[in-house]
């Protein structure tokens, strides 16, 4: 697990509670409470309401839109039963309980916030300690995006040669990515690394995080679309439709990969401002590129990305050319401006983050869906500029 990752969720789920989470929950169990203690109020109205804005309050938690690392902490720190929609099936879990009064309510609730809370002291003495050993999360600052890939055991077999196989592919690949997207970046750095499964987290710009989280979706959508269609024949073989049509079925399957990689890179390939022999160059290595990372999900593996938080800044009045002071309407029109591409930026960050984690709400099959081929390689003979 990676330390500064662990402390970024902290950091998030302990200001979720003091700030919103701890005081609806105190609302609850306070209308609960009173009911329990004059049972001959009706104050289902109330409860109804303070339970309505519970609900809502953890239906948009932060940790609905985690990446699917950041889950895994959640779930290997057992800070996910109490936070996001497992926090929120839980407390309904309690207060739908058929036959249950209100006195039961609030023993349970009550109890469930004593759990939250010894968790919140146990984290806040980790974080003390590793405070005082100079350990502290990263926070992603500027303009850039996080990739982060994880590779399980069944891809690598734990073998340094399987692995360093794997990293070169994606090095070859992420750079394509890099050099399609004009991303500045040269070389795939690796930002940290973490153990587990094996995870690498590496930076990259707006564009090449739209591209990368676009192709996600995509590869989502083609495993779906498969287990739908999986779905259908066997249906139709359980009703005995003729052989021609379950044929037809298994034809259709083969062919999505093929067609949605096909029609995603000519796509991309479109919004490049590479030209000439070049782009020409890279649309294998784009095409191997979306195929690796359908791989790597398929065999288990997570591809995700994260957005960084936007930084607070105020507007900053310009001057003319000649240093003068603008005219109101000059003014006005600069902030207008500013404020445009700050909102602009804000939807990029959100609409990116978003599909960054869109992974962690497909649910994963203990077998490949798709049964890709092991990758020959992303690289051809002339590829010696992305190879360095």
């Amino acid at each position: 697990m990676d330390v500064s990752r662990l402390l970024a969720v902290i950091y998030e789920v302990s200001d979720e509670y003091t700030e919103g989470y701890q005081a609806q929950l105190d609302q609850v169990i306070s209308e609960y409470t009173q009911a329990r203690d004059v049972p001959s109020t009706d104050r289902s109205n109330e409860i109804e309401t303070a339970r309505a804005s519970l609900d809502e309050f953890l239906e948009a938690s932060v940790v609905n839109n985690f990446v699917p690392s950041k889950i895994a902490i959640l779930q290997e720190t057992g800070l996910s039963a109490y936070f996001g929609s497992e926090g929120l099936h839980r407390l309904q879990e309690i207060m739908d309980r058929p036959g249950t009064g209100p006195a039961t309510v609030v023993t349970a609730l009550e109890a469930f916030k004593q759990e939250i809370e010894a968790l919140d002291a146990a984290i806040t003495n980790s974080v003390g300690g590793l405070t005082e050993l100079n350990v502290d999360h990263d926070p992603l600052e500027g303009e850039a995006f996080e990739i982060g890939i994880a590779f399980p055991d069944s891809v690598t077999d734990n073998e340094l040669g399987k692995l360093i196989s794997q990293l070169r592919l994606w090095n070859i690949g992420i750079r394509a990515i890099y050099e399609l997207t004009g991303d500045q970046r040269s070389e795939v750095a690796i930002r940290r690394t973490s153990s587990g499964s094996i995870e690498f987290y590496f930076l990259i710009g707006l564009a090449g995080a739209d591209w990368v989280t676009r192709i996600l979706e995509r590869v989502i959508g083609i495993i779906e679309r498969v287990q739908n269609i999986r779905r259908v024949k066997g249906e139709m073989e359980s009703v005995e439709l003729p052989p021609t049509a379950i044929k037809e079925a298994d034809k259709k399957e083969g062919e999505i990969l093929d067609s949605e990689v096909k029609t995603l890179v000519i796509q991309l390939l479109k919004e490049s401002e590479i030209k000439g022999a070049r782009k020409q160059e890279l649309r294998k290595q784009l095409s191997d590129a979306i195929r690796l990372i359908a791989k790597l999900i398929d065999d288990g593996g997570v591809v995700e990305v994260s957005a960084p938080e936007q930084a607070e800044e105020s507007f900053t009045p310009p001057t003319s050319d000649d240093g003068e002071p603008l005219s109101a309407e000059e003014l006005q029109s600069a902030q207008d401006q500013w404020q445009a591409l700050r909102k602009a930026r804000a939807d990029d960050l959100e609409r990116i983050g978003a599909r960054g984690a869109t992974l962690a709400k497909l649910p994963r099959s203990a077998q490949p869906i798709l049964g890709l081929p092991e990758p020959s390689g992303l690289d051809d003979d002339d590829n010696t500029k992305n190879e360095g």
